[in-house]
């Protein structure tokens, strides 16, 4: 004889409310993480849409030192912003476009531009980090300073910094003619009738108000390293200067991606993990690019 053992229907309305439970938290769990993911996500995209094109100009022509002179002069500008108690974004920004246009004036003068961006990248890092010692540590979280805090951006930071990076791509797309003659001959583009020095001021313009508007996103130790590694990685794969745009663009958006999950599921900060990422992406780059 075979006897059937039957489950009392209490035990069975338990198991069942509780893998419904389990699923209800593991639900609210993702609503939640989407929440915190998704501006950061979109935020990352649109600023690698931007790094990409403005990447290659710092690479073709290269500015990767005068990137690192504004990402260090941000720092200056984010205590000085917090010493005067107003908008870190703004103050980082008014200072990082003061610096450009000092750089240009004593670049004109005898010093060589090294040397500017040399006395002016050091001299701002040292400013800055004196105002953190006059600062409250307790309002300052120097970490997310340097190496930045995506995750902590909202709707709000999406919408300001999505028409921001609409408003720089619009001038590189109209200007993209005469930025890239300019970077492939500079004689050559004057010919053609375009400033050198116009050029090189706008083209300056860009990539301050690109690394002033995402020291908050990246850092002020790696916003320059975004910018300058997926172009590096691009030059390997592309064979014009506008598909070496869009790939770095790409790479940039596959590296930020990776990064921010990487930082979630390690607990890592996400600044050096998207970083990371696109070193990753050049390294593999290199390794095909003697391949073929």
């Amino acid at each position: 004889t075979v006897t059937l053992k039957i489950w009392p229907f209490t035990r069975i309305t338990t198991i069942i409310i509780t893998i419904s439970t389990v699923i209800l938290n593991i639900a609210k769990t993702a609503a939640s993480m989407i929440d915190l993911v998704l501006p950061a996500l979109i935020c990352a995209l649109t600023l690698t849409i931007v790094s990409g094109p403005l990447g290659c100009f710092i690479v073709w022509r290269k500015m990767a030192y005068f990137g690192d002179t504004v990402a260090h002069a941000s720092l200056l500008g984010v205590c000085i912003g917090l010493l005067l108690e107003i908008n870190t974004s703004y103050s980082v920004l008014f200072v990082c476009i003061a610096l450009t246009f000092l750089v240009g004036y004593f670049s004109a003068r005898k010093l060589s531009t090294d040397t500017t961006l040399g006395i002016f990248a050091h001299g701002s890092l040292a400013l800055g980090l004196l105002l953190v010692t006059a600062i409250n540590y307790k309002r300052v979280n120097l970490q997310s300073i340097l190496m930045g805090d995506i995750l902590t951006v909202n709707y709000l930071d999406v919408t300001i910094f999505a028409c921001a990076a609409a408003a720089i791509m619009a001038l590189l797309v109209r200007f993209w003619k005469r930025l890239l003659l300019s970077a492939i001959d500079e004689d050559i583009a004057q010919v053609e009738g375009y400033s050198q020095t116009t050029n090189r001021l706008l083209l300056m313009m860009l990539i301050t108000v690109t690394i002033a508007l995402s020291i908050n996103l990246v850092g002020v130790l790696l916003i320059s390293a975004l910018l300058i590694i997926p172009a590096a990685a691009a030059r390997n794969l592309a064979r014009s200067p506008e598909a070496m745009a869009i790939v770095a663009a790409l790479i940039g958006a596959f590296a930020a991606t990776v990064g921010i999950v990487i930082s979630i599921f390690v607990n890592a900060p996400v600044g050096p993990a998207i970083v990371t990422s696109a070193l990753s992406v050049f390294i593999l780059s290199q390794v095909l690019a003697k391949q073929s």
